[in-house]
């Protein structure tokens, strides 16, 4: 059975102002990973797959439990407002910061995962080691989610690093190299004047990085559905 080497990253900041907050991932064949060093070719055996999320509709959704904080928080402050003082402006912020993050993890970043498998057919059989670009989560809830029941990944496969701290002529730099630049040109694609270049750029290294030629990520269309001229471009682009 083929196994594969996957190396996953992400940009964009889930609780900043960002539009968007993408992933990306990459994936190598175990028996392939000699020629991933020091080949330039990669498009025979590579497969990478990205999500996105648009941050105003998390921010948007009505989580029952956002709303049972909010009235929690009124009742603290209305107790003890006396004692609390210069905390009131703070504590509520840090509550509801905490709360977000546990729900952007658990619900968003956990079903991106979710996807990836389920779209590139991975068991967790067919996973020999994976490399995740320092999440911005804590490590031990980030190994939680991908040991949930949809993802079935073992916390001893999981490797969370630093690329910068990596060797660059490792075979972990690279794949995350290659993941960074995948969502870096999307973003460029999504939050940046589109030129014809960008566009190019991106259609490139996505049928660089696939198996089947012209197979479109399925959604694509409507990541790109607020300008119909751009999204007809691209996929013309990748389908070529």
């Amino acid at each position: 059975m083929e196994k594969y080497f996957i190396f996953s990253d992400e940009s964009g900041t889930w609780n900043s102002k960002d539009v968007y907050y993408l992933r990306s991932w990459i994936l190598v064949p175990s028996e392939n990973l000699g020629d991933f060093l020091i080949s330039q070719d990669t498009k025979s055996y590579i497969k990478s797959f990205f999500t996105i999320v648009k941050l105003s509709e998390f921010y948007s959704e009505r989580y029952r439990i956002r709303t049972e904080i909010d009235s929690a928080l009124a009742n603290i402050f209305f107790n003890l407002k006396n004692i609390l003082k210069d905390y009131m402006k703070k504590i509520p912020k840090e509550v509801k910061g905490a709360v977000n993050k546990i729900l952007f993890l658990n619900i968003y970043e956990k079903y991106c995962w979710v996807n990836a498998i389920n779209y590139l057919g991975l068991g967790s059989e067919k996973i020999q080691k994976v490399f995740i670009d320092s999440p911005q989560f804590n490590k031990k809830e980030y190994l939680e989610i991908l040991t949930y029941e949809g993802i079935r990944i073992s916390k001893d496969k999981v490797n969370i690093v630093k690329s910068a701290n990596l060797n660059k002529r490792s075979v972990e730099y690279k794949g995350l190299l290659y993941a960074d630049k995948y969502v870096s040109l999307l973003r460029k694609l999504l939050e940046e004047r589109l030129t014809e270049k960008k566009l190019k750029d991106f259609a490139d290294f996505y049928k660089e990085t696939h198996i089947e030629k012209g197979n479109i990520i399925p959604g694509i269309e409507k990541v790109f559905r607020r300008d119909e001229m751009i999204a007809n471009r691209l996929i013309k682009l990748l389908k070529d």
